[in-house]
């Protein structure tokens, strides 16, 4: 079963990939069977975790009914392992702090492929709050550290809905 992730904003948002950590190295000696790449670049990952981010695009066609989910009119698509605790949703959320002003909310929904018109599962709702740095009504997150204690305790699930924001 496939589970999409969205995310919406009242502004358009950055496109692309976001959160994998690398360096462009050359390859000395590698050949192939049609040419001989001693200075072809590649993207090189220290570890496992640093491969992991996040993708960010438009809609894809035939996905329009999950606007209904959202308050905020520009949705996207996130791609990434984000139904695990772990450096996706890490990536995540950084990539929100990132793009989230002060005062503004970004919505995180998530659910099975072809569900999209199905309601949402109300007990999975939560805010998080970046500026107050909760958790819901009872978890408190660490000035310093909040973005690593979220991707240590928290992962998307179906049909689940998420404010976060930074308001007062």
């Amino acid at each position: 079963m496939t589970i999409h992730h969205y995310i919406a904003s009242k502004k358009e948002l950055p496109l692309g990939k976001f959160g994998s950590k690398y360096t462009l190295k050359t390859i000395k000696g590698l050949e192939t069977k049609h040419a001989k790449h001693e200075d072809l670049p590649i993207k090189f990952y220290e570890t496992e975790e640093d491969a992991i981010g996040i993708y960010i695009s438009r809609l894809t066609p035939g996905y329009e009914d999950i606007k209904s989910k959202f308050k905020n009119p520009f949705v996207y698509e996130v791609i990434g392992t984000l139904h695990v605790t772990g450096e996706g949703i890490r990536a995540l959320f950084n990539y929100i702090d990132q793009n989230l002003s002060d005062g503004e909310e970004i919505e995180i929904y998530s659910c099975s492929d072809g569900e999209e018109k199905s309601e949402k599962e109300n007990s999975l709702d939560a805010i998080i709050n970046f500026r107050k740095l909760t958790f819901g009504k009872y978890i408190p997150l660490d000035k310093k550290n909040y973005i690593k204690q979220i991707s240590e305790m928290f992962c998307l699930e179906d049909k689940q809905y998420i404010v976060v924001g930074k308001g007062v």
